[in-house]
């Protein structure tokens, strides 16, 4: 076997590479789940008012937090193995929805404003983990949201 020449990486450095960035992807996404539950954290695990949003299935994914009027909408998560874009282009054109923002990398999922009756029925779809109610991110004296 050749050495590589000085510069090049040899293709097991850029798979090595390749495998850190995905894990460094995914802790990335990690914490801005982790961020958005501390925000969220003191109002712990709240299911939704029975008589705004019935789910239509005995077992609906989890709903976490609490509505916020300044951040209206809603980040839904499906399981790993769940392709985000292609599961929430599904989503979309069968409840008539439009995504937000749809997530690749870190987990899989999108962030939308949902009807009440659309957040019930997605959340009895067998690819969606958890919905967590959109909410604002503040550091710790910065003054500022996110």
């Amino acid at each position: 076997m050749a050495a590589a020449s000085p510069g090049l990486a040899t293709e097991a450095q850029v798979v090595r590479r390749r495998l850190q960035n995905r894990g460094t992807m995914r802790i990335r996404g990690l914490l801005v789940v982790l961020l958005l539950s501390i925000g969220c954290s003191d109002h712990g695990l709240v299911g939704p008012p029975s008589d705004q949003i019935q789910t239509p299935c005995a077992n609906p994914a989890r709903l976490l937090g609490q509505s916020d009027p300044q951040a209206p909408g809603y980040i839904v998560v499906y399981h790993d193995v769940v392709n985000g874009e292609q599961e929430t282009a599904r989503l979309a054109a069968r409840y008539g929805f439009a995504p937000r923002f749809v997530y690749t990398h870190a987990l899989q999922g999108f962030s939308s404003e949902l009807a009440p009756s659309v957040v019930a029925a997605v959340r009895c779809e067998a690819t969606v983990d958890y919905v967590a109610y959109d909410s604002r991110v503040s550091t710790a004296g910065s003054g500022s949201a996110w």
